[in-house]
């Protein structure tokens, strides 16, 4: 199910997405291909939505278990700004390391931070501002003239 959660203070609302019962089909993504930023909310679930790992860029994700947390290891690859992971955790070291790209977050209402990853994704956001920099008239202009010079 998809519907709407309203935060109470500034009346914003965001999408969340709920689980429904479905007949066995093979997997297809409901993100559209050319999706390159998301910031999500997956309640209620059993296993981890893999879709996600198809996004270029996730800012932050919300994942509410029912029962165990399960995440697959090629989490460990995206690099996340935020998530939040609500279930039972049996091996925590696993978790650990499936999140070891994960700039900050909560487990079952655990604060943690890593600030290798943080770093990591300023470089990220640095080298993007300066490309589109780099596309604006101003900077052509500047450099121009600095050739014809």
């Amino acid at each position: 199910f998809f519907g709407l959660e309203q935060n109470k203070k500034d009346l914003s609302l965001r999408p969340i997405i709920e689980w429904s019962i479905i007949s066995k089909r093979k997997y297809t993504s409901s993100f559209p291909k050319d999706m390159k930023y998301a910031d999500l909310v997956y309640k209620n679930i059993t296993e981890f939505p893999m879709e996600i790992l198809e996004i270029d860029e996730v800012y932050g994700v919300e994942l509410f278990f029912n029962g165990k947390v399960k995440l697959p290891k090629e989490l460990s690859e995206k690099l996340f700004n935020h998530i939040t992971i609500e279930g039972e955790i049996e091996d925590e070291n696993y978790i650990k390391e499936c999140l070891k790209n994960t700039a900050q977050g909560r487990i079952n209402k655990v604060r943690f931070e890593n600030e290798e990853a943080a770093k990591k994704l300023r470089m990220i956001r640095e080298q993007e501002r300066e490309e589109k920099r780099k596309q604006t008239f101003f900077y052509k202009l500047k450099h121009f003239l600095k050739l014809k010079n």
